[in-house]
């Protein structure tokens, strides 16, 4: 379980102290989980931020969230006005680390992106944002989504409504534009660079949208850094390669200025 200190901001936020360090000066991780994870699912990440001396801010998606624009939108702003009264509290925070699992994180993401490039008062915000960790995302296709659904058991209703209400309400929807505006705000930062790891394996997203993505990512400029497993699962990556994932996401920070375990009063 989770081991920092933890407190609630709203219904939809909660986030986690570490206790490795006394200096407030620590770097915040934004964490938004895959749809309908629940908190222990998440407990090893927030433990492995924590214990590398950043907080992190945990929020963790529902059904709503991940599928309903307007929820999307509200959320995206909830967290974004969160975080602007954080920075106040916190002047010196160091860095913010976006950390995202699947389309259930990706969507508020991406959402968040949107926002702080195209609408002022968010500078000094975009200014801490060093780099953003993409776990098992992105997916574009209706059938990884219905394949979402059926892994949370609602296998006869999602069958009946993927195969026959939601191609329709898709297109009349224009999902194709959607999904291309998704990319777009994936990718919209040139100057936040992407880690993102994937697995060939994977039953939930198809591997060849994810590598689309990151020739699309690299083609518009924004540094990314892949890792692409052939054995893990949906989100299994860190379950079954933990110190590999470790590593990579070490160097990863590293090399993009975060500083993990920065000694009390210390200056940067």
């Amino acid at each position: 379980l989770a081991s920092g200190r933890s407190s609630s901001h709203g219904a939809t936020m909660k986030i986690f102290k570490s206790s490795s360090t006394e200096s407030q000066d620590r770097p915040l991780v934004v964490l938004f989980s895959w749809m309908a994870a629940q908190q222990r699912h998440v407990s090893k990440y927030i433990d492995w931020w924590n214990e590398k001396g950043c907080d992190v801010l945990v929020h963790l998606a529902t059904v709503q969230d991940t599928f309903l624009s307007s929820r999307t939108n509200q959320l995206a702003r909830e967290i974004l006005s969160f975080l602007d009264v954080y920075l106040q509290d916190h002047p010196h925070l160091p860095e913010i680390v976006f950390h995202v699992f699947s389309n259930g994180g990706g969507f508020t993401y991406a959402r968040i992106m949107n926002i702080i490039d195209t609408e002022k008062g968010h500078e000094r915000l975009r200014a801490k944002i060093k780099c953003s960790v993409l776990d098992s995302l992105p997916s574009t296709s209706i059938d990884s989504a219905k394949r979402a659904f059926n892994a949370l058991g609602f296998n006869i209703i999602i069958n009946f409504l993927f195969g026959i209400i939601f191609p329709i309400l898709a297109y009349l929807s224009g999902m194709s534009r959607n999904i291309q505006i998704y990319l777009d705000n994936l990718t919209r930062m040139k100057d936040i660079p992407l880690l993102v790891m994937y697995s060939a394996q994977d039953q939930i997203i198809h591997v060849e949208e994810v590598d689309g993505f990151c020739e699309y990512s690299k083609k518009r400029g924004v540094p990314t850094q892949i890792k692409r497993w052939t054995d893990t699962p949906h989100v299994g990556h860190f379950r079954m390669h933990p110190k590999e994932y470790s590593e990579i996401v070490e160097k990863f920070l590293e090399k993009h200025g975060v500083d993990l375990n920065r000694p009390a009063g210390a200056k940067r």
